[in-house]
């Protein structure tokens, strides 16, 4: 049913653009759909500062998708810029499962491009 609805829409997107300026339900339900992810950050948490342990669940996938994307940190110890070996980026490349998880799509990119895992060295 709602797939209907939103096939439905579509049919009058063109008008209600040049009506009413960019749609904005579109650009939010992507947005929206990121809301799961929340909810399940708040369920896992110890409930004395959920805001906390949702901002601290968040940092951390974010950091596991910098590292395993090929992204560059510094050691704390050495000063020195450091990166994933070679062995590491190529095990999460190679499980489509992971990539998922991580939020890197294997095959297509947003605009519809191959996706380059390219790391720059320094």
């Amino acid at each position: 049913m709602i797939s209907k609805t939103k096939l439905h829409a579509a049919l009058h997107l063109t008008d209600d653009v040049m009506l009413f300026g960019p749609c904005l339900l579109y650009m939010t339900e992507r947005y929206e759909s990121y809301n799961s992810v929340f909810r399940l950050c708040s369920v896992l948490s110890n409930r004395h500062a959920p805001s906390k342990d949702i901002g601290k669940a968040m940092a951390q996938q974010a950091r596991s998708q910098h590292i395993t994307s090929g992204g560059y940190w510094q050691d704390k110890s050495t000063k020195q810029w450091v990166c994933a070996s070679d062995r590491v980026l190529k095990a999460v490349r190679s499980d489509p499962m992971m990539l998922r998880l991580l939020g890197q799509h294997p095959e297509v990119d947003e605009i519809g491009r191959k996706p380059s895992f390219r790391r720059i060295r320094q």
